[in-house]
This record gives structure tokens, sequence and C-alpha cells, in this order.
């Protein structure tokens, strides 16, 4: 083994050893916000060789689904398995930082290329901004599309080294990989052209050669055609706000990820962030970036490590900022992002006399940081109890609370959680339903019906609280009102799972009308294929119809 190899091995044994001992403490963490949904919830991934069930629930990431199926198939639904692969891909995505470093090092022509790659990838991968898409099993999505998109650049470099023919296609298969995992894979393209012009062009424009890139313009038409088709849109859209408010929101956004970076204090699954519009501090947000930016494109061949790593930090943020999620800001956005910032601070630290102490005692104060924070992720109760602690006055923040409590079934503990959430905005149509949930578990009708009541006062077509009000009613013997209260839910969602499901029983066990009963029983089958009471369903319509 040459001595160069000897090296790499033994960085990648000394980055893996330091991130099994950062995240030690939280393999056996409980799933968490979305894992109900993107883990547990979806029945596709407990059949390992339906291969197209696993594929058609999310077509832009199948491969991320893939890994669930497989995960599901070793371990099921104890999340010690889940955890290892998500702590074994960080380690690989530590090792992956450190090539694709040193090797940009290289092609400029820096000395010690690969203890400035060990230096970086230490600080990316132990930084605490990264907990969330490590600790959280759904932000595996970050983590894989990441490994893939590292691989790719590392491929690339070769390439523009040496012009190796198995590089190029290396970066391309590695770029087909990313965009099957997550949408973010699209700037790939950009970051490599990025790293010609900054490291290979030493900053000349002119002399980049642009048609090495037609083959993944190609692939990103092809791909957007194809999400068109399939989803009627390009960008995914989960939020109703308005898109020069979003985009204005998210240039103040920007500075917060780069805030929590360098001083990762305030840290918390819930950032309570305001949607600001064109602000004086927005338009201050927007101005201060494009001052970095314009200052580090001229800046490229004078300090090009600090010009790319800014270019990635911005690159990398731009597609969660293009989109509306629910959320303006989430910790797991910024994770490959924030490589930008660590390979500043890795090649500062490379150049200096001490550099390897000063990065050894910056890695043991970030490595104890995530061990911390990898103790908030441990359960979904503590997760947002922090965030309660933090931002006492956000109802959403208190809505979380509440259904962490109420999964942990401490209901009562719930209902004084959904209070506060309606206290704070008695607009909260899904706090006041929860509210009415906790109630009605503990016995508690009026006070149920009451809440329920307040939910469709304020939002008359919530197919969900009537379906819940319509059940209390059942249960206290007001039949009449309560399949009312069903039916109603169904003109305003006619294919609403629930009131289906509640319909079919009702008619078969108390309304004895076996024909209304098989009829909901049959739209329920139709509609709802992946829904957890779909093999109940069509138990009751072999019993009714044979």
């Amino acid at each position: 083994m040459k001595r160069g190899e000897l090296a790499r091995w033994l960085g990648f044994v000394i980055l893996a050893s330091l991130v099994a001992l950062a995240w030690a403490n939280g393999l056996h963490g409980e799933f968490t916000y979305d894992d109900k949904v993107e883990v547990i919830g979806n029945r596709t991934i407990r059949v390992l060789h339906d291969w197209w069930a696993i594929a058609s629930y999310n077509f832009a990431r199948p491969i991320l689904i893939a890994t669930y199926a497989l995960n599901f198939h070793l371990s099921g639904f104890e999340p010690l398995g889940y955890h290892l692969v998500d702590v074994a891909l960080q380690a690989v995505n530590a090792g992956l930082v450190m090539l694709v470093v040193a090797e940009a090092a290289a092609l400029l022509g820096r000395p010690r290329a690969l203890r400035m790659g060990l230096i970086t990838a230490a600080i990316w991968a132990l930084h605490p901004l990264s907990t969330e898409a490590v600790s959280y099993v759904t932000g595996r999505s970050e983590q894989l599309c990441a490994s893939f998109y590292l691989l790719g650049c590392w491929a690339w470099l070769g390439y523009l080294r040496d012009g190796e023919r198995g590089r190029w296609l290396g970066a391309h298969g590695a770029f087909l990989a990313a965009a099957l995992t997550k949408e973010i894979a699209a700037t790939l393209p950009v970051a490599l052209l990025l790293m010609e012009w900054i490291f290979a062009r030493r900053g000349a424009l002119g002399a980049v050669r642009f048609r090495r890139y037609l083959a993944f313009a190609a692939l990103i038409a092809a791909g957007g055609f194809v999400r068109w088709r399939l989803y009627g849109q390009l960008f995914p859209r989960e939020s109703d706000r308005g898109l020069a408010v979003h985009y204005w929101t998210q240039l103040e956004v920007a500075w917060a990820y780069l805030r929590l970076w360098v001083l990762p204090w305030g840290q918390t699954v819930f950032h309570d962030f305001p949607e600001t519009g064109a602000s004086a501090r927005s338009v201050l947000a927007g101005l201060g970036l494009a001052g970095l930016s314009a200052l580090a494109i001229r800046r490229r061949r004078e300090a090009p490590l600090l010009s790319f790593g800014w270019l990635w930090f911005l690159l990398l943020l731009l597609p969660s900022s293009i989109a509306p999620l629910k959320e303006t800001m989430a910790e797991h956005r910024p994770y490959l992002a924030s490589l930008g910032p660590a390979w500043v601070v890795g090649a500062w630290l490379s150049d200096r006399k001490k550099g390897l102490v000063m990065a050894a005692a910056l890695a043991a104060v970030l490595g104890v940081l995530t061990h911390r924070r990898n103790a908030v992720w441990a359960t979904e109760v503590s997760l947002w109890q922090e965030v309660v602690d933090r931002n006492p006055e956000s109802p959403e923040g208190w809505y979380g609370f509440g259904d962490a409590l109420r999964f942990s079934d401490r209901w009562m503990d719930a209902c004084q959680a959904y209070r506060r959430a309606v206290d704070l905005d008695p607009e909260f149509v899904d706090a006041w339903n929860n509210l009415g949930l906790c109630n009605a578990e503990l016995g508690r009708d009026k006070p149920a019906q009451r809440a329920f009541e307040r939910a469709l006062k304020v939002s008359p077509s919530s197919c969900r609280t009537h379906t819940n009000l319509g059940l209390l009613h059942i249960r206290r013997g007001r039949f009449e009102q309560g399949v009312t209260e069903l039916k109603t839910a169904l003109t305003y969602c006619p294919e609403y799972c629930d009131a289906h499901y509640f319909l079919g029983m009702y008619y078969q066990e108390i309304g004895r009308s076996l024909s209304d009963a098989e009829m909901h029983y049959s739209i329920f089958e139709r509609v709802c294929p992946q829904h957890p009471q779909i093999q109940d369903v069509r138990q009751r319509l072999l019993e009714l119809t044979f």
C-alpha cells in the first residue's frame, strides 16, 4: 500500500471514530417528527421485493425509500438499525469530504492537501448543526444525497486533473443516484462548474469547457419534464405563503443558518422564524449576501478556497430557498451547505503552524456539543420540550409538544399543551381538534365537543374534525347526529378515508344496513390502499360479500 493511500485510510479511520463517539448516545433515540409518516406510516417499505411500490411512493426519491425498506427488512421498527445506518453514512460522508477537499487543494497546488481535507472533514462532520440530518431518520434524505453529491465532486475533480474517462462516467452516475435521492442534486452540475472555474482554471471563466456540462443539462431537462408530468410542478409547494414573502424571508434565514454554524446556540427542531416580506432587515440581508458574493467572485484568484466556500454555501441553500416549504427554517437543510464555511476554516487552520492542535481542540468542542445535542433528540418529548422552552409564545411549538405528549400517552399534559396553543392562537384549527381528541380520550365528552365545535366554527370544512365529532356523538349514543357529521365530512372531502371507514363500521355493526356498509368499505378499498386499516376493511368486505 502506497504511503498516500495509507494516509487516506488512516484519516478515514480517525474521522469514523470521531463520528462514532459524537453520536454514540443517539443510537437508541426514538422515531421523531416526520419519521412517523415517512417510516412507520409508510407501508410500501414493508415488502422488500415489491420494488414498484417502493419506487412509486415518491418517484423523486426511490433510492432513499429503498434504504428504509432494507432497514425494515433487517430490523423492523427498531430505531437502532436506522440510526446505525445514518451514523455510518455520516462517517462515509466525512471521508468523502476529506477526499474532495484534498483533491481540490492538490489541484490548486496547495501543500498539505490531505491535512486540509482531514481538518475540514472533522469540523464539518462533528458540527452540531449536522445533528438533525443524522439523528432524525427522515433526515437521511440529506445524508444519502450528500454521499452521491460528494462522490460526484470527487470524481469530477479527478477528471479535471487527468481527464480519465472513468471519472467522467463516475460523476454522471453519482449525479443520477443523487437525483433519485433528493431534489437538491440539481445543483451538482453548477458545483462542478464552479470547481473547474475556480480550481482548474484559476478563475478564468473563458477557459471553462462548457460543453462538458451538456450531458448534465440534458439529464436535468429530462428530469424536469418527468417531474412536471407526474406532479404538475417543478418545485414542491408545501405552504401557501406568497413567493415574494418567501424569498425575502429566506434572505434572512440564510444569515440565521450561518449564525448557527458560527455559534451553535439556540438550536431547536422548530424555528418559529417569522415570514418577514420586504423589510429593512431583509433588504440589508439581501445586500449583504450579494456584496459577499461579489467579493468572493472578485477574490477568486487570490483566495480560491474562501471564494469557493462562500459560493458553495449559497448554492446548496438555493433549493430550499426557492421552494415554499412548510417551515421557513429547518436545521437539516444546511447539512451540505455548511461544508462551505467548514472548508474556509479548514483551509485557514491547515496553513497555521499549530493548525493541527487548534483543529483538534475545535473538533473536540464540536463533538461534545453534538453529543449533548443528541441527548435532546433521544425522545420526541424532550425535543419539543426544548422548543417551548425557547419559544414559549409559539402556538406551533405548543402544538408540536402536545402531539409528542399525546403519542407518549400523556393525555392530561397533552391537553394542557394544546390549550396553551389555542390560547396563543384562537384560530388554530388543528390545535382545537387535538384538544378535543385529548378530552375525549380522558372521558371528558362535553369539553371535547366544545373543542370540536370551536374548530368547526373557525373552519367549517375541516373533514377531520367533522369525523371526530361524529365519532363522539356515536359513542354517546347520538347516532343520527354522528352519522350526519361523518357524511358532512364526505361532503367536503369525498375521498376522506376515516369517514368512509367509520361509516362502514356504523352501518355494519349498528345501522344494520349492509349495503351501505359495503359501499363505504368499497370506496375505502379503492381510494385508501395504503391506509393502516386496509386489511381490516378487506376482511370486512369478504364477510359482507360471501
